[in-house]
Formats: structure tokens, C-alpha cells, sequence
């Protein structure tokens, strides 16, 4: 699967992530596996290394672990754990013990399974208070709106990026100038606003109505 997806042409890898069932793996089995994963990708691609916990310390540890083993970066879900729910405070409280664990960047994974709803601006907050969480996978309630509203925030906020459901991922490194940024994200948002309308997609909503 690694050696399918880097000659297709993948511009990197996520390991240990939720459809991945890497939830169910022992913390063990997790550090094997992404050990496995790094090694065998040997620097081609960036791999990101999903990490979940309840427990801000062992997320911590394990964040570092993956650090070490070479991962370019880290991805977490707000803590939660079963059908219990962390205030913002506890949320920011996570994220700020992970920041300080390593010096690669933080994506936070902003999904539905977590079940609690972050706004724009906590988000943009929770960026200019985290040195290294760098980019946001907005995964949760109306994508679109996020997208754009964040787009609207990026002045206060020039370092924060995002991924968005559809593959957008957009590095604002590589932008000309902060005008541009703002420009360009406002240009795809209308474009993966255009493809996730359902009058789209065809009846399988897989494949474009022509």
C-alpha cells in the first residue's frame, strides 16, 4: 500500500489514523507500526502520525515518540474519550502540553467522532497560542463556512493553514504575498464548495452529473 500510493504520485502519508482502526492497535503496536511506516518510506513523502489519548501526558509521550522515529508531523483530535467531552479549556490545556512535547508541526483534526464543535475563531486562537500547530483538517459540521470563515481570520492568524475534506491542503509558505493567500483560498473554497453540492454528484454521489 505505501509503495501503490508513493508511484501514484501521493504527496504524503498519514499513519495510525481513525479509518485506519489504528485506535485498536496497543500503544506497542502503534509505535511499530509507525516505525515500519517511516523506514519504509525513507524520507519520500512527509508522514503525518495520528495521536489519541485521553491523557495529555501519554499523547505527549507518544507525540514525542513519533518525533523521534522521524514523523514530519503530528495529528490529534480534541480530547475526548467514549460519550465524555472536554471543555475548551481542557482542550487548549491538550494541545498546548503537545506542543511543548515536540518541535515538528500539530494538525488539529477537527472530525465529527470527536463530537465537539471548535469555532473559527477558538481555532485561529488556539493557533496563535500553540507554536507549532501549524494546520487544521476541518472535518466537522459545515465545512465550507470554516473554510471561508478562516479565510477571513488569516490576517489575524499567518501561520495557520488548513486541510479540508475534498483535498484541499493549503501551505500559505508557499504563497507570493498575504493578499494572494487570502485570494487564493477564497478561490478553492468556491471550488470545493462547487463539488460538494449534491446536484453534482450523480446518484451513487460518486461521479459528476453530466
Amino acid at each position: 500500500m505505501i509503495e501503490f500510493c508513493i508511484e501514484a504520485g501521493t504527496h504524503g502519508l498519514v499513519a495510525l489514523a481513525n479509518a485506519s482502526e489504528g485506535h485498536l492497535l496497543s500503544e506497542e503496536e502503534k509505535q511499530q507500526l509507525q516505525q515500519f511506516v517511516v523506514q519504509r518510506v525513507a524520507g519520500r513523502v512527509p508522514v503525518i502520525v495520528t495521536v489519541n489519548h485521553p491523557s495529555p501526558i501519554v499523547a505527549a509521550r507518544a507525540s514525542r515518540f513519533a518525533e523521534e522515529t522521524g514523523a514530519s508531523a503530528i495529528m490529534s483530535l480534541p480530547l475526548f474519550s467514549g460519550r465524555w467531552r472536554a471543555g475548551l479549556d481542557e482542550i487548549s490545556a491538550y494541545y498546548d502540553q503537545l506542543d511543548q512535547a515536540v518541535s515538528i508541526p500539530l494538525v488539529l483534526q477537527d472530525h465529527v467522532l470527536s463530537d465537539i464543535q471548535l469555532t473559527t475563531d477558538y481555532l485561529v486562537g488556539l493557533s496563535q497560542a500553540c507554536e507549532h500547530l501549524t494546520h487544521i483538517k476541518l472535518e466537522s459540521g459545515n465545512i465550507i463556512h470554516k473554510a471561508r470563515n478562516l479565510s477571513t481570520k488569516y490576517a489575524i492568524s499567518p501561520r495557520l493553514g488548513f486541510i479540508a475534506r475534498g483535498g484541499l491542503w493549503w501551505q500559505q509558505w508557499n504563497l507570493p504575498a498575504r493578499r494572494d493567500r487570502s485570494r487564493m483560498l477564497r478561490h478553492h473554497a468556491s471550488l470545493l464548495h462547487a463539488r460538494c453540492l449534491p446536484a453534482d454528484m450523480g446518484p451513487d454521489r460518486s461521479q459528476p452529473v453530466r
